[in-house]
């Protein structure tokens, strides 16, 4: 089937049918018309004989008063216009008085319709009647004109409703009902909010797509210059103190690049949602504030303090997002001064809610813009900023089932208050050992531990382990590594211990349960932290 414009098509099914049907009508109506008018010219040729027949029984007769009654009982008729009686090209007699010049021109025309009898029994003399052609045609003209009116108007409205339909209608649809413009028509206007809608959600998939190709190529392209930091960083001569912090900063990024690649590793099935843990909060802003303190140190009166109301306020959080969280809020708080300032971490309990509250003396946020922070692309102060920030943040503290909020004042400050439900911690075994020949893996696990208030102790080779068994109560959590390098396998010394009387052994590896099926003694974990 071809397409049609919407003009061809209009012309084809409105336009021809429509004139089609108009022309049908007139005719019908002209041919009656020409059907009435023809009765009513016979009619008035059969008057005509009876007042021929009149008048000539008047010339015979020399009756002119008989002549005058009939001729001008004839004229009554509205359809004849002169009555003439002619003796050759001269009239005898005329009525009215002033046509008796149509003896002379007696011809028909479409004027007059001239009507020539001679009268019975009399020579030269003829009877003329002129007709009046308008007073028999006029109701037939008078319905063509009111036709041709009614064409005229329906040809009128429709170019009239093309108008309007390609303008409200047909227009927004060829457009894709996209524009920003309401529409008249309010089903187009409920499509056009659809479709914006759509299109809004297409833009921010392929956005979000392309976030997470970038944080996964990040993520990915991180992880080696990483390594190579801390091994570096391990042959400086630091203070431990200067040491620790370094150790403590590569191996968050390694856990930010790792949570990235985990819960974006397949971008068409949607991000994983982080894994939570109830955690003694204190030790993760700790670190964090630390990292800081060295991060801004350079910047001359600026100061970034802490202070924890309890040392065991817990909550259920996913600490590397809790920590990436808090270093965010404090970034912000120094980067509102425009010389010395302090930023105040607080960290307290109130009616079994925790509170987490970043501080700052800065410049403050303007009450317009601050009553849209939080919402997706708003950002302030910064040049280049996304606003992904505060709105992920606040997406995130509520996916923990607390809430965000800011409070500022222009010129006086801003304070972010994280509000949590409190936890109690997990029930935890008071000591873990791990054996595993990675010190990224023990750096990780070791974090976690402090984070839980766990004793934890590493090992790297399997003979240490073995060597301080005989020390550590048979039901202590120990955790093994599968491939302890070389042709060590962790199942081995699993057996070991599982034979001097230890009760808790896990592997914690990247294999499945099936693959230690014959050790049934043997618990099977990944290489997560198990406090995480």
């Amino acid at each position: 089937m071809t397409a049609e414009t919407f003009s061809d098509w209009l012309q084809k099914h409105a336009k021809r049918p429509i004139l089609r049907v108009v022309a049908l009508a007139l005719a019908i109506q002209s041919a009656y018309f020409c059907f009435l008018a023809y009765n009513r010219y016979s009619e008035q040729l059969e008057k005509i004989e009876l007042l021929r027949e009149s008048v000539s029984i008047g010339v015979q007769q020399s009756n002119r008063p008989l002549i005058e009654s009939a001729i001008l009982s004839f004229l009554s008729n509205p359809d004849v216009s002169a009555v003439l009686l002619c003796s050759g090209n001269a009239p005898q007699m005329a009525y009215p008085p002033d046509s008796h010049d149509y003896c002379r021109n007696s011809g028909s025309s479409f004027k007059k319709w001239a009507v020539r009898r001679d009268l019975i029994g009399v020579q030269e003399i003829a009877l003329l009647v002129i007709l009046s052609p308008a007073s028999v045609l006029h109701p037939m003209l008078f319905w063509i004109a009111v036709s041709v009116l009614m064409t005229g108007s329906i040809f009128w409205l429709l170019m009239r409703v093309k108008r309007r339909f390609e303008v409200e209608i047909l227009y927004p649809i060829l457009e894709g009902l996209d524009a920003d413009i309401p529409l008249v028509v309010k089903e187009l206007e409920v499509l056009r909010s659809k479709n914006l809608e759509r299109l809004r959600l297409v833009r921010e998939k392929a956005g979000m797509e392309a976030l997470v190709n970038l944080s996964t190529q990040v993520a990915h392209d991180i992880r080696s210059p990483l390594a190579a930091l801390g091994a570096a960083a391990k042959g400086l001569d630091l203070p431990q103190e200067q040491r620790s912090m370094i150790d403590g900063a590569v191996a968050r990024m390694q856990g930010i690049a790792d949570d990235l690649l985990t819960r974006y590793r397949a971008p068409s099935a949607g991000p994983a949602k982080p894994k939570t843990s109830v955690l003694v909060l204190a030790g993760l802003v700790e670190q964090v504030v630390a990292e800081k303190r060295l991060q801004h140190k350079d910047k001359p009166g600026v100061s970034i303090d802490f202070a924890a109301g309890a040392a065991e306020i817990k909550a259920s959080v996913e600490p590397t997002e809790f920590q990436r969280l808090v270093s965010n809020l404090i970034n912000n708080s120094v980067e509102a001064f425009s010389g010395p300032g302090t930023v105040s971490v607080a960290l307290s309990a109130l009616d079994h809610k925790v509170l987490l509250t970043v501080k700052d003396n800065g410049k403050g946020i303007p009450p317009e813009i601050l009553a849209r922070l939080g919402q997706k692309g708003e950002t302030h102060g910064k040049a280049g900023g996304t606003g992904l920030g505060v709105y992920h943040a606040r997406k995130t503290v509520e996916s923990w089932g607390g809430s965000f909020k800011i409070e500022s004042e222009s010129g006086k400050g801003t304070a972010v208050t994280l509000e949590l439900p409190a936890a109690a911690a997990k029930t935890v075994s008071a000591r873990a050992v791990l054996l595993d020949d990675d010190l990224l893996v023990h750096m990780n696990w070791r974090m976690a531990a402090k984070a839980a208030g766990v004793e934890f102790k590493a090992y790297k080779i399997p003979g240490e382990i073995i060597a301080d068994a005989e020390a550590l109560p048979k039901d202590t959590p120990i955790y093994i590594d599968s491939e302890l390098g070389g042709d060590v396998k962790g199942e081995d010394t699993a057996q070991a211990l599982h034979e001097k009387g230890f009760t808790d052994l896990t592997m914690a590896t990247g294999h499945g349960p099936e693959k230690f099926s014959h050790l049934p003694w043997l618990k099977v974990t990944g290489k997560e932290p198990p406090w995480n």
